[in-house]
């Protein structure tokens, strides 16, 4: 099978052509797509598993933390706690 010297150039224009559109499908998707990687993607859902359990807490420990029977003098402790952000 012999093929012509112009279906090789168009072959391989064809080729480069699709390799560059895959590059710059990939940067356009990562960049204003929205895709992410896996690691990613597992450290956003831990994060957000988070932030939903304590969300979902918060209220049962408050009514605890009220019903306590020194709940004034824990407040007052607390108040007066230095917190440090790491």
């Amino acid at each position: 099978m012999d093929i012509s010297q112009g279906t090789k150039a168009t072959a391989r224009s064809v080729l480069w052509g699709a390799v560059a559109g895959a590059i710059a499908l990939a940067i356009v998707g990562f960049s204003w797509g929205g895709w992410v990687t896996g690691g990613s993607a597992e450290t956003l859902a831990a994060s957000r598993a988070a932030t939903a359990v304590v969300a979902a807490l918060t209220p049962t420990g408050v009514e605890k933390f009220r019903q306590a029977a020194d709940a004034s003098a824990n407040l007052t402790e607390m108040k007066n706690a230095t917190y440090v952000s790491e």
